[in-house]
């Protein structure tokens, strides 16, 4: 993957919505990707791809289905959460005066952008184990 361009897309999200405080990129088990603000440890990783799981868990007992996106108000943040393209989820935390609005598209635009950057590094990686240079 190419880091700079990784780099542009997590900045994106600060731009798009400065209120953001922290956000986390974690594979659909746990697996910390990418972190940065109040959310840059492994915990957050962890705690992002089971709250994601659990809402599914719960969600299924009423309806098939699989949550896409998630907005939590929880003082003294609001969180969102949603999936990638790629077996991935993004967790980013806001101040309370943040617009969930706002909030909600800077993650859809950064989470689009980086599912684009992940594929584009699994497809790269694939061709390496299939072609190796001489």
């Amino acid at each position: 993957m190419a880091s700079d361009e990784f780099l542009a897309a997590w900045a994106r999200l600060n731009e798009d919505c400065p209120q953001v405080q922290g956000a986390v990129l974690a594979t659909r088990e746990g697996l910390l990707l990418a972190a940065s603000g109040c959310l840059q440890d492994e915990a957050s990783a962890a705690s992002a791809a089971d709250l994601a799981e659990r809402v599914d868990q719960n969600l299924s007992l009423m309806v098939s289905t699989q949550c896409s996106e998630l907005l939590i108000w929880a003082a003294p943040s609001v969180w969102y959460l949603t999936r990638l393209a790629v077996p991935c989820v993004l967790m980013v935390c806001a101040a309370p005066a943040c617009r969930t609005g706002a909030l909600r598209l800077a993650g859809q635009n950064v989470a689009r952008q980086l599912s684009q950057l992940l594929v584009q590094a699994e497809l790269s990686a694939r061709e390496e184990r299939d072609c190796p240079a001489p």
